[in-house]
């Protein structure tokens, strides 16, 4: 299951989604949770122990059917706190996995194997970088070195029939959010996505569903 942009302390509907997704998980029976992003609206956490874990997430997210790993991802609001306790959460919740800023998971059922690439878009958006007192720990991530890491990651042959690549902030996207998110990751990432012809993009950001398809990548 896919999910993003889910925390806002039980409101906005949080909980009536939360209820829904464990009925569609009791239905069909997920391996894993991809959490890509702003999983923390409005401000991140302060640590591990904030109570905003509690009442966005754990407490929320209560479904038998939901107690199965949560492979995360940092979104733009969750750099508005402390980063690193998000990625140490992984330490505290059973179900929490989030082992850096970004990583890998392969992910194999009935003979498929799909990759997933788990990267953070944050820090490659200039906006977010150059607003150091909203987002303080944007600017000191290197974009170059994550990058690199992906090119890399994406040169390996895992020998996954489906290969895909996670971010919060989209590259292609109808949405009024300003046009230099997209225009920095088409600059960025794009290239390296069509250098290794992935198969997805899957993001969040946006707040709705939309499926573009670009030269060959969902």
């Amino acid at each position: 299951m896919i999910g993003n942009d889910l925390g806002r302390n039980g409101y906005y509907e949080q909980k009536t989604i939360a209820e829904l997704m464990g009925t569609v998980a009791d239905a069909v029976g997920p391996d894993a949770f991809l959490a890509l992003g702003d999983t923390h609206h409005f401000m991140g956490v302060t640590s591990v122990n904030d109570p905003l874990w509690m009442t966005n997430y754990e407490l929320i997210y209560s479904h038998p059917e939901l107690q199965i790993e949560w492979f995360p991802i940092l979104g733009n609001h969750e750099y508005r706190g402390n980063t690193q306790s998000v990625t140490d959460y992984t330490a505290v919740s059973r179900r929490w996995t989030m082992p850096s800023r970004y990583y890998t998971r392969i992910f194999e059922n009935d003979g498929t194997r799909v990759k997933v690439v788990f990267i953070d878009t944050t820090p490659i958006i200039g906006k977010y970088r150059v607003d150091t007192a909203g987002y303080p720990d944007a600017h000191l991530q290197d974009v170059a070195t994550q990058l690199r890491w992906l090119d890399n990651e994406l040169s390996r042959d895992d020998k996954a029939d489906w290969t895909v690549v996670a971010g919060h902030h989209p590259v292609y996207a109808h949405t009024s959010k300003q046009n230099s998110e997209r225009e920095d990751m088409q600059r960025l990432v794009d290239p390296i996505l069509r250098k290794h012809k992935v198969d997805m993009y899957i993001c969040g950001h946006i707040h709705n569903f939309q499926h573009i398809r670009k030269n060959g990548i969902d």
